[in-house]
């Protein structure tokens, strides 16, 4: 089972049609402690934008591991700038000397409000990324973005899945997944 946890609601964009827009707090289940989590095999960190609050998702992350939490971590994103590059290290660094990374993988988002600061950005994010090789990272774009940008001057070969997001109506949530909110 996976647990998808909310970590924040908050987020920097309006995306038309947002997943998150048609959420309450009604269909949300509370996770009142982190320890409810280590009964499930992966927990993904999502929100609104859980890096508008990045230290408070490397003690989330931290608080896991140290209740000997085995299972995979998996954040969700769609933001990342030159002044997140340090948070990324943190979460994405290897695991060494009994240490276990705080994150297994990164699943991130351009969405279709992306302008030319932020398919920049994407580059950038593209290039720092080739040090995580042990890493899961998973990007989708909008596909409506491909009207607007070419993408060939990206070199994509660090992340392990590159997709085109075909943007959906409704967002059910996937077969086998939870969700929580637990602000942070």
């Amino acid at each position: 089972m996976k647990a998808r946890v909310l970590v924040t609601l908050d987020c920097p964009r309006s995306c038309e049609g947002c997943c998150n827009d048609n959420l309450t707090l009604n269909n949300i289940a509370a996770l009142s402690s982190i320890d409810q989590l280590l009964q499930y095999d992966e927990v993904i960190i999502s929100g609104g934008e859980p890096m508008l609050i990045p230290e408070k998702v490397i003690e989330f992350c931290q608080t896991l591991r140290g209740m000997n939490y085995s299972g995979l971590i998996y954040m969700y994103s769609a933001l990342y700038n030159h002044t997140l590059r340090e948070v990324y290290v943190e979460l994405l660094r290897r695991s060494t000397g009994g240490f276990k990374a705080l994150l297994n993988g990164l699943h991130f988002t351009v969405h279709n409000e992306a302008g030319d600061k932020e398919i920049n950005e994407l580059k950038q994010l593209s290039k720092f990324l080739q040090i995580f090789s042990d890493r899961q990272l998973r990007l989708a774009i909008d596909g409506r973005l491909y009207e607007r940008y070419d993408f060939s001057n990206i070199d994509f070969s660090a992340w392990d899945v590159v997709r085109k997001l075909q943007w959906k109506d409704d967002c059910p949530l996937p077969i086998g997944e939870e969700l929580f909110l637990y602000k942070l």
